[in-house]
């Protein structure tokens, strides 16, 4: 399927690989998988991002692999070419103005119907793994850099392959292992968290309510997009929880972390159901995300948090009599 995007390619300048905003290891790895192989194709693309990459662990990650990312304002000129990557035009969660969105690589379900002149979308547990596929299916000769990337980020979005697997994504671990640096592997997951993060961890705990199986929680304080995920996860931890929701305050909105352990409890669904109105948010069956304007929200922190528990309560059982 590659070898189509890649013609395209050569006959495209201007040519930009953008990541959803606010990238995290799978996402960064995927574009620069992409970008990796495009250079070694003769063609030159900028791999950008809007937002900031917030994590310790993911700024090692960059720094360590020299990937040449950048943040961008997501405003493209009329003759801008570009890719989403791990993410779809108009999903909510990549910023973008102008230019022409004539390709997609992504993992997530299609929510929109775009048009595209290539579209490559798997339901896989990873963007890392459709790219991984592609350098496998073409034959083409992967850098260790690219597949310590790539292997980091399968991992990470995965939850260390505890959510979303796939057969592919064992086929693509394996593949992935026998090219990937050791070393920078386990340096990378190593000391992960900063002293800030064990804060957000504290708040989080103190306000945690339980609904049945269900824990919402929210820190009052901006928290980076990856601190956010790490804390639904943490909760999800919990024997006592099947379904975790996040929201943390941000100067301009509320952001949100969704997960379900749940097989009748699609977390994409809910969310975008709970959100529909006053923000946008979906994502995976397992785990997803959301993001509401600040304008969207009435009143004190307690009133808008009793709103999103309402909004949630609901949406969680509309999908399970769906």
């Amino acid at each position: 399927m590659l070898e189509k995007l890649l013609e395209i390619c050569k006959h495209k300048s201007n040519l930009y690989i953008q990541t959803h905003d606010f990238p995290d290891p799978d996402a960064i790895s995927a574009g620069f998988a992409l970008h990796t192989l495009l250079k070694l194709n003769g063609i030159d693309a900028k791999l950008v991002y809007v937002g900031k990459i917030d994590r310790v662990s993911t700024e090692r990650m960059v720094s360590l692999f020299n990937i040449p990312i950048f943040p961008f304002s997501g405003d493209y000129a009329a003759d801008d070419q570009v890719i989403c990557i791990d993410t779809q035009k108009n999903m909510g969660n990549v910023l973008q103005k102008g230019g022409n969105v004539f390709a997609c690589i992504d993992h997530h379900p299609t929510k929109t119907k775009e048009e595209y002149e290539y579209m490559q979308v798997n339901l896989l547990g990873a963007c890392a793994t459709v790219m991984a596929l592609e350098y496998m299916e073409l034959g083409a000769e992967m850098p260790q850099d690219v597949a310590t990337a790539l292997l980091y980020g399968l991992k990470m979005d995965t939850l260390q392959f505890s959510r979303g697997v796939k057969d592919e994504d064992i086929t693509v671990f394996s593949y992935l292992l026998k090219r990937a640096d050791p070393e920078k592997l386990r340096f990378l997951e190593t000391s992960n968290l900063i002293m800030n993060d064990l804060r957000a961890f504290g708040v989080a705990i103190e306000n945690i309510k339980v609904i049945s199986d269900i824990g919402l929680s929210y820190v009052p304080f901006d928290c980076p997009d990856g601190l956010v995920s790490a804390l639904s996860d943490f909760m999800l931890s919990i024997d006592e929880l099947s379904v975790a929701i996040v929201f943390s305050q941000r100067a301009q909105g509320i952001k949100l972390s969704v997960r379900s352990i749940l097989p009748y409890v699609d977390a994409g669904t809910m969310t975008r159901l709970a959100l529909e109105g006053i923000g946008s948010g979906g994502g995976h069956p397992s785990f997803a995300g959301g993001y509401i304007p600040l304008a969207n929200m009435q009143g004190t922190q307690d009133q808008w948090f009793d709103e999103l528990k309402t909004r949630f309560m609901k949406a969680y059982h509309e999908v399970m009599v769906n």
